[in-house]
């Protein structure tokens, strides 16, 4: 995750495998899956437009909900699933 200038954020994410489709959630999507645009190093990235606050979200990768591997804040849902926290200044 990579904060912008422009207010945007940057969720980037480098599976350990081949994967066919990885899609971002978290609290500012109301946990609804957006896909997420491959770059040509097999990295996925996306840009959100997120205000200022601590956000919790993970990445689904070929149906697999994953926490973000280069993010060590976690947090449990209610569901015993690991989330990523995003803090946004």
């Amino acid at each position: 995750m990579q904060r912008r200038t422009n207010g945007s954020v940057k969720f980037s994410i480098k599976p350990g495998r081949r994967a066919e489709a990885v899609q971002l959630a978290g609290d500012f999507t109301g946990w609804k899956p957006v896909t997420m645009r491959r770059c040509r190093d097999n990295r996925f990235v996306l840009e959100v437009e997120l205000v200022a606050g601590c956000y919790d979200y993970g990445f689904i990768i070929d149906g697999q909900w994953e926490p973000d591997p280069d993010n060590v804040r976690r947090s449990i849902s209610p569901y015993r699933t690991t989330n990523s926290v995003a803090q946004v200044h």
